[in-house]
């Protein structure tokens, strides 16, 4: 029993399982009490709660300093990320240009400001959680003294990022979906892992999370054309292959060459 206590995987596993169950509470508690046509803002309010849970947790397992670490900063996060930066810049670009020339779009001011602040928040919270915590503790246990160590951390965190994409099912997504999504989020998650191990910025890689959501669900949130949850539904096989791109940027990110960034020397 002492052995589990002390096991930090299993800490991280209990701890996004346990986010995820109070998120979903908070969820129905704030849908059933507020009401709203517009989804984003009660989206807001719920991650608005969540983080002050995650803070608790933050305080629980000594990892407040993170929120503080600046690391090498945003501009370098910016740059260790910058194929997902670039990427998503390009697909926002023509996503507003396409919506902008679609008679079906019902823009709306106050649902995109919703929006904005919702991408926002998931790239915060999931951050925070799964590489600000569980990463962080993994990490501590596996050790920071080799890139492998590392590496097996980061993808341990990942696996846990991923499953929790799994509960969109009960959100209305499809089961295929769900699936696509959390495979994708398990490469996604490695390559925003990589990012935070070089940069140690949590901020950096929430910025890029966000940019991802934002670009990936701006027909939706802006242009009203669509649903986040039909987008969600979409996911396929090509999706999966070319999300092993992010697997594979990680790796490079955290080749050999740069080891001295992030590997401890005793």
């Amino acid at each position: 029993m002492e052995k589990l206590k002390e096991n930090n995987i299993i800490k991280a596993i209990g701890i996004a399982v346990i986010y995820w169950v109070i998120y979903k509470i908070v969820g129905n508690a704030i849908n059933s009490t507020i009401t709203s046509d517009n989804t984003y803002f009660l989206q807001v309010i719920i991650y608005v709660i969540m983080l002050l849970f995650l803070y608790i947790v933050l305080k629980l397992v000594k990892k407040t300093e993170i929120l503080k670490e600046k690391g090498n900063g945003i501009k370098y996060g910016m740059q260790v990320g910058r194929f997902m930066f670039v990427l998503s810049i390009i697909v926002l670009i023509s996503s507003l240009i396409t919506g902008i020339g679609n008679e079906e779009a019902n823009f709306s001011l106050s649902r995109s400001f919703w929006f904005i602040l919702s991408v926002i928040g998931t790239g915060l919270t999931e951050e925070i959680l799964c590489r600000g915590i569980n990463q962080n503790i993994i990490c501590d246990q596996l050790g920071r003294k080799s890139r492998q160590t590392i590496i097996k951390g980061i993808l341990i965190s990942s696996v846990i990022f991923g499953a929790l994409h799994l509960g969109n099912i009960f959100a209305g997504v499809s089961i295929k979906g769900a699936i696509v999504q959390a495979i994708y989020s398990i490469f996604i998650g490695f390559y925003f892992g990589a990012i935070y191990t070089r940069t140690k910025n949590i901020w950096s890689v929430s910025l890029l999370h966000a940019l991802l959501d934002c670009s990936s669900l701006i027909d939706a949130g802006v242009f009203g054309l669509s649903t986040t949850t039909e987008i969600m539904s979409g996911g396929s096989l090509p999706t999966v292959l070319f999300s092993l791109i992010y697997l594979f940027l990680g790796l490079y990110i955290l080749r050999d060459k740069k080891a001295d960034e992030f590997v401890e020397i005793e």
